[in-house]
């Protein structure tokens, strides 16, 4: 059968509205099993009429997720710059995806896609020998695109076998919740770098009606927390949720300069709260912006510059700056 992925800028895992190239990691891995069951796989094509089947979103994978096989990073043009080199999930080049899980350890946030989902782990065996061989590939940084990362024993096995593997080097970043099962310090001598926690809130009322199944109260600790064992938290914010105030909403933005002028935070993100069946506040998108206002506080730029400690660093600095003059 000739099975064509015919990928644009909407494909990648979860986000489906803003057009940006992101290796769709788990396209990737069905275009791997199908290409391993004999079938022709084209990747990143267009269609001309002569496939079988033409495969454009995840909704379309027919094979159970631990079926599948890590990506074949060659028939899937990983290396290919327009997947990494405008992503701001890598400080280090080139970088990729993996998918340690599908759905999501909580899956109960009444925003997210993976609401209900199973929630299923592949083995850290498997994981560990996917970073070995993107290693040995000549990629420098992973982010893994699981809406949780496993934690808790799982977590420190992987970590372990990370750094007795000889693959710590290996830049990693992923995805956590604000009460998941960790040690920070053991992240780290691990090779984690970025580490994307979603507070969404300052507000505990909002977080309950989100089902979120956090307390505000943990927010701040675990942020510094992580940022002292030598972490670069991210923090993933909503304007417009049902039933807050302006004024809540402000609280929230206001958390989040609070994190990120301590150097707690190292970057962040605001987003208006979208559900689907539902139309998103219009008044929430100027608030959106109003992030970036962190940039006229001396102290922000003072822990900013006092983080810098290679080229890398000054890079990632540097297209955070645009990003930021762009969005703002």
């Amino acid at each position: 059968m000739k099975i064509l992925f015919n990928l644009n800028q909407f494909n990648q895992q979860r986000q489906k509205s803003k057009p940006k190239w992101i290796f769709p990691v788990e396209l990737s891995m069905y275009a791997t099993y199908l290409h391993r069951q004999g079938n022709h796989v084209v990747w990143d094509g267009e269609d001309d009429g002569s496939f079988d089947r033409v495969i454009t979103s995840k909704s379309q994978i027919d094979v159970p997720f631990l079926d599948m096989p890590c990506p074949d990073r060659i028939l899937t043009d990983a290396m290919n710059p327009k997947w990494w080199a405008n992503n701001g999930n890598f400080k280090h080049h080139p970088g990729t995806y993996t998918l340690a899980a599908s759905g999501c350890s909580w899956g109960r946030c009444a925003f997210c896609v993976e609401k209900g989902q199973p929630y299923q782990k592949r083995s850290v065996s498997s994981m560990i020998q996917e970073l070995g061989d993107l290693w040995m590939s000549g990629m420098n940084e992973v982010f893994d695109d699981s809406a949780t990362f496993p934690d808790g024993e799982w977590l420190k096995e992987f970590c372990e076998e990370k750094i007795e593997s000889g693959i710590k080097d290996l830049h990693f970043s992923c995805n956590m919740r604000i009460d998941s099962d960790v040690d920070f310090d053991l992240m780290k001598r691990a090779g984690f770098r970025m580490v994307l926690f979603g507070i969404e809130s300052a507000n505990q009322k909002t977080l309950d009606k989100l089902q979120k199944g956090i307390n505000y109260d943990e927010i701040i600790p675990t942020i510094k927390q992580a940022a002292r064992a030598g972490l670069e938290p991210h923090i993933t914010a909503m304007a417009g949720c049902p039933g807050e105030s302006d004024k809540e909403t402000d609280k929230t933005i206001a958390l989040v300069h609070y994190l990120l002028r301590k150097g707690y935070a190292k970057t962040a993100q605001c987003s208006v709260y979208t559900v689907e069946g539902e139309e998103p506040k219009k008044e929430a998108a100027s608030k959106v912006g109003t992030i970036y206002n962190v940039a006229w506080h001396p102290e922000f730029w003072f822990n900013k510059l006092r983080d810098l400690r290679s080229w890398a660093d000054v890079r990632y600095l540097y297209k955070q700056i645009k990003t930021g003059l762009k969005e703002g």
